[in-house]
């Protein structure tokens, strides 16, 4: 499988890594490919989205990707090294999340996507395909169930774009769905360290939150989502708090060897686990098929 997902990538990450990801300013040729691959599914959203956390990255030279979003602080290098070591935090504002409410949201959503979310519960969380009529995959997403709504990381896939197909099977169903990617800021912790990063910061122990487990910390969640293979979770912060809990994380995490990281770094770890994004997993689903066939 990791072959196989690498290869559609064109570079391996060990050349990512080992070989010229520390020159910000020349890249070679295989390092811009690469970042070209992280940028499009940001060019791709169809709504710009308006990140209050633009001009703390900018003040502390990062390169950012469209002015959304961070790629790097320092270098690639750097940043993958220390998030193997103790935790990186990132922005991943840019993802598309909604909400699904109404008292027949669960079996709605039951007849449109790969996993059976009639098993969900207040706290719980589950990762599943949407597909098309045809069994084509529309979008990669991870589902929260919290006491009255139903939380959705539609990933690469604009949350717009997600709620208009939904939108279309709507008919008697008590199902109301909402565009949140511009109500909150998504950041995520990973690393080794994470849980002790989210204690120092937020002064809430994960340690016993399972996978996809997910807890309410005022208007906030903290859902337990490892991006890397080495631990880690997801913030989801209303606009208005987004730039405290940042700076929070700036100056508490470092005592524990933390800090910020880009996209570039943790696209490395997602490459090594062999994890796909949404184009890349349309691809190989698509090579998989004519496999069988």
């Amino acid at each position: 499988m990791t072959t196989r997902v690498a290869g559609l990538f064109g570079v391996s990450y060990k050349t990512m890594v080992l070989g010229n990801l520390t020159n910000r300013d020349s890249p070679g040729l295989q390092h811009r490919h690469w970042i070209m691959s992280i940028l499009n599914p940001i060019h791709n959203c169809s709504r710009v989205m308006q990140n209050p956390l633009v001009l703390h990255h900018e003040k502390m030279g990062a390169e950012l990707a469209h002015g959304r979003v961070p790629l790097w602080f320092s270098n690639t290098s750097d940043e993958y090294l220390m998030l193997g070591k103790s935790a990186g935090f990132a922005d991943l504002s840019h993802l598309g999340v909604m909400a699904v409410d109404g008292k027949d949201r669960l079996p709605f959503l039951n007849g449109l996507v790969t996993n059976d979310v009639g098993k969900l519960y207040p706290g719980s969380g589950v990762h599943s395909l949407l597909l098309n009529t045809k069994a084509r995959v529309i979008a990669d997403l991870y589902l929260y169930l919290k006491d009255e709504s139903l939380l959705v990381d539609t990933g690469d896939v604009s949350a717009q774009n997600v709620k208009s197909f939904l939108d279309r099977f709507i008919v008697t169903e008590d199902v109301r769905l909402s565009d949140l990617t511009d109500e909150l800021v998504r950041l995520t912790v990973q690393g080794p360290r994470a849980t002790d990063v989210i204690k120092t910061v937020l002064g809430v122990n994960v340690q016993e939150l399972q996978p996809l487990r997910h807890l309410s910390i005022g208007p906030s969640l903290v859902v337990n989502r490892d991006r890397t293979g080495l631990g880690g979770y997801d913030l989801f912060i209303p606009r208005d708090e987004a730039e405290p809990v940042w700076q929070g994380l700036l100056l508490k995490a470092q005592d524990i060897g933390a800090g910020p990281v880009g996209l570039s770094a943790l696209d490395v770890y997602r490459i090594e686990r062999g994890t796909p994004r949404m184009g890349e997993l349309q691809a190989l689903l698509t090579l998989r098929s004519q496999e069988v066939l």
